[in-house]
């Protein structure tokens, strides 16, 4: 991955379909690397509130974030 403190997802040489990839910090701190759009799960700062359930594919931008294939 280009940024080694990135969440990715990936496959080999097969079709996958991502529906849903969720993340809820149970302790700890996690900190989206961008703005998610219309979430109360994360603060100003990009931290992900305790608790909360943050939708990542919303996050997934395939023409910027792909590293290798075609992804839709």
């Amino acid at each position: 991955m280009p940024n080694p403190e990135a969440l990715g997802l990936g496959g080999f040489e097969s079709k996958i379909v991502f529906k849903e990839v969720r993340l809820q910090m149970l302790s700890g701190q996690a900190k989206v690397l961008r703005s998610p759009v219309g979430t109360a799960a994360v603060l100003k700062d990009g931290r992900i509130k305790p608790g909360k359930w943050v939708d990542l594919l919303k996050l997934v931008d395939p023409a910027k974030d792909v590293v290798k294939g075609d992804w839709q």
